[in-house]
Parts: structure tokens; sequence; C-alpha cells
């Protein structure tokens, strides 16, 4: 029961979700507790976890196990689904109306990610057909991981075996025969 659910917990604090931290937290209130909830991009929540829930049973991320959960990550990423990895920091402190996201948003505890395909909008792909057949080059900018922005630029024909993804970071440091070439932005 999602309503009853959400009752058990009172909102104190959010940290909204923006595309420098690509994660968001919510300091949650429950039976007098404080705790951080944050979800994001994988690779991003990996880097502020230190411990993760196996089984139920707390323990240090090891190099091995941060590895093989970004190698889980990648694949996902590759076969076109979206990730998404979730977190808590349980017993924060209250938070000062002007508290910064970092205070909370580390030494967290990793309980994994989700894959997701959001498949592209029916119609999608034969449109790009047509504006191929009329000239047009099609460019795709999305705010998903690099590999899966190309892995779905493939599946709509818009991006080639040979296309690479520019990341919006690298944007700054292109010229504009770069631009001009990229068919895929992503984040």
């Amino acid at each position: 029961d999602i309503d009853a659910e959400r009752a058990k917990a009172k909102l104190v604090k959010e940290f909204p979700f923006n595309s420098q931290r690509k994660r968001m937290s919510k300091i949650m209130e429950t039976n007098g507790v404080l705790s951080c909830y944050t979800k994001g991009a994988p690779e991003r929540i990996l880097e502020i976890c230190n411990v993760i829930a196996i089984n139920g049973q707390l323990q240090p991320i090891s190099t091995e196990i941060r590895n093989q959960i970004l190698s889980q990550i990648n694949e996902a990423n590759q076969a076109g689904l979206r990730t998404l990895a979730l977190a808590e920091k349980q017993n924060v402190n209250n938070p000062a109306e002007k508290s910064l996201p970092d205070e909370y948003e580390k030494d967290l505890i990793f309980y994994g990610f989700v894959a997701m395909y959001d498949p592209p909008r029916e119609g999608v792909k034969e449109a790009v057909e047509v504006c191929k057949e009329a000239g047009i080059k099609v460019v795709m900018i999305t705010g998903d991981h690099p590999t899966t922005a190309l892995s779905t630029a493939k599946t709509l024909g818009i991006a080639g075996e040979n296309d690479i993804v520019t990341e919006g970071k690298q944007i700054p440091t292109m010229n504009t025969d770069q631009l001009v070439k990229t068919t895929v932005f992503a984040r």
C-alpha cells in the first residue's frame, strides 16, 4: 500500500537532481530518525557509497564488488536499458536551511540498481527514416548514459556502427567540425 508507506515518513529536505551531481536525495524522518535516500546515475552513486547490502548484511564495497557492479551496469546500458542506482544513509543530522547535499551524500549504503526499458515513442523510427530520405541530418540529444544513448540511436537508425557519443561536458572543448559530425549527445 503505497499511501500507507508514504504516511510513515515525513519529508524534511530535498536535494533535487541536477546534471552536475547526476543524483537527487531526500532527507526523510521515520519514527524520529532521519535518513538520506539517494538515487541517480549508478557510477555516481557508487562513488559516494562505502558499504553494500548483500542478502541483508552490510559489508564494505571492495574494488572487486565495485567492478562487478559497474560491469553489470555496462551490460544493461549496452542493451539499451536505463539504469538508476539506489542508496541510503541512516541516522543523519537534522539539515539546516542552508545545508549542502555533499554533507549527506557520502558514506552511503549501496542497495543496488534497476534497469528499465523505456521504448522510443511509436513512429519515431519511421519519422527518422522520413527525415533522412528528405536529406535532413537527425541528431539525438538525451540525458541518458552514453552507452544507452548509442544503443537507442542505433535502434532508431540515427547512429551507425562507427558513431560515437559526445557527452555534454565535452562540448566546450569541441570545434565546429567535430560538433557537426556528432549525431548523439548524451548527458
